[in-house]
């Protein structure tokens, strides 16, 4: 019987760009704790734990509609949430396998980066504590808004067309976001949004473990020792 042709895989990328949370750190467990503490000092409503893991299979708009946060609160929300997670100085996880992976970048010499809402000591402090190598790029405090335009500028600072970068991340305001700025995505299905919600907004890249993952982002490469300035950008505000 003759099989219908497999369609070719996509070329491997020439740099990866990371999402922090819920991508490469496993932050959910604790801003679930921290949720409710939020609620209440900023007048928003406690979804509750079920309330909580309904939130994943909606996009930003529902979430922020359910919980009764306007648009203009956003900022403060997450001023709030970065400053009780630096707070915390209990060790966040970084989801199994993802260490190696991105010391095996570092060895294949792709650059790599990240791009994050959370703040740059909590960054900097889960990869030191989960024996994980600093990124070329480390651009952190960032609002809900505006990350294509970083993303475009990203693929600038290493002199690359963006259709040779590649995001991977784990919510559907990223698929959004790799839309505008052109860059294909990589989602990951095992962080705050769930597969049927970013298949929903359009990913069609799907990394369903970190093996996975890590075939669409190396291949079969193998590369040797490399070395790297990195370029560490913070928002204020």
């Amino acid at each position: 019987m003759l099989q219908a042709p497999q369609e070719p895989s996509p070329p491997l990328p020439s740099a990866v760009l990371f999402d922090f949370d819920g991508t490469l750190a496993d932050t959910f467990p604790r801003v679930e704790r921290l949720l409710p503490r939020l609620a209440r000092e900023l007048g928003f409503t406690d979804p509750g734990e079920e309330g909580i893991r309904q939130l994943r299979g909606r996009n930003l708009p529902r979430i922020l509609s359910q919980l009764g946060i306007p648009w203009w609160k956003v900022p403060l929300v997450l001023w709030r949430a970065r400053a009780l997670l630096e707070a915390d100085v209990e060790t966040i996880p970084l989801f199994p396998g993802i260490a190696d992976l991105l010391n095996d970048l570092d060895k294949a010499g792709m650059e790599w980066g990240i791009l994050t809402s959370n703040g740059i000591d909590v960054v900097r402090r889960t990869l030191y504590q989960n024996a994980a190598p600093e990124p070329g790029w480390l651009e952190a405090g960032l609002g809900l808004a505006g990350k294509a335009k970083r993303i475009c500028r990203m693929a600038r600072h290493w002199g690359i067309p963006t259709g040779e970068l590649v995001l991977v991340a784990d919510e559907t305001r990223d698929v959004e976001a790799s839309r505008k700025a052109q860059v294909p995505m990589i989602a990951v299905t095992w962080g705050y949004n769930t597969e049927a919600a970013l298949a929903e907004a359009g990913a069609t890249r799907l990394a369903r473990d970190v093996g996975e993952l890590r075939r669409m982002l190396l291949g079969k490469a193998d590369g040797g020792e490399t070395s790297k300035e990195g370029v560490v950008v913070e928002e204020k505000g």
